[in-house]
């Protein structure tokens, strides 16, 4: 898996409370651009006095296309070892994939009682 770095914080704080207080500079940007401020329009960017690049670094990495990347060179990695895993699970269990357990039934035990429940005396 590969979690985004947005989508937790919009779930968690939808208002940025976090990032307003931590970050006085975007107290009065709009809550729909808080956690992806680049993708905020120049107008809304000017109005705010923020402008991404000049007064708020651009983001370093564009998060979709590098967290792709990364899923599919896990993948990668991955491979010899789930085809390994899979073999020797089939060597364990025997070619033919092993025979199932099957479970009995337990048979009732009988109580002092005779099966039914005693009351309580107070």
């Amino acid at each position: 898996r590969c979690y985004s770095p947005v989508a937790f914080q919009k779930k968690n704080d939808p208002y940025g409370k976090y990032i307003r207080k931590h970050l006085p500079l975007f107290k009065n940007f709009p809550n729909k651009y808080i956690y992806e401020p680049w993708k905020a329009p120049i107008a809304v960017q000017k109005q705010t006095g923020i402008r991404i690049g000049v007064d708020y670094p651009k983001p370093i990495v564009d998060h979709s296309s590098v967290s792709k990347e990364n899923m599919s060179k896990m993948a990668l990695a991955y491979e010899p070892y789930k085809k390994q895993n899979a073999s020797s699970k089939r060597k364990a269990k025997g070619e033919s994939g092993g025979q199932k357990k099957t479970r009995t039934k337990k048979t009732a035990t009988t109580t002092s009682s005779g099966g039914k429940q005693q009351k309580l005396k107070f």
